[in-house]
């Protein structure tokens, strides 16, 4: 079987969460629910992470491409810009 993946040091999680708050929360709302503000005005409206249907059918590197290339880059909404700036090597 595969190893777990390390968890992210308390460092790391404060990082993300900042991110998260700055770049993304005002689609995909505080939470990751998919009812920030700027969620009215879009079609499709943005994922809800909560989703476990959804959950379900996509990889870490889904998510990942998503995250820095944009929502295109994994045949989502163009609408959903990249974060090329995010890209670390692992």
């Amino acid at each position: 079987p595969a190893a777990a993946p390390a968890k992210p040091s308390a460092e790391a999680r404060q990082e993300a969460q900042q991110m998260f708050s700055t770049r993304c929360s005002a689609c995909h709302g505080p939470e990751g629910r998919g009812d920030g503000p700027g969620a009215t005005s879009l079609t499709p409206p943005p994922r809800n992470y909560h989703d476990a249907a959804w959950q379900a059918t996509v990889t870490d590197d889904e998510i990942e491409k998503a995250i820095v290339y944009g929502g295109s880059a994994v045949g989502r909404s163009p609408l959903m810009i990249g974060n090329t700036s995010l890209w670390r090597p692992m």
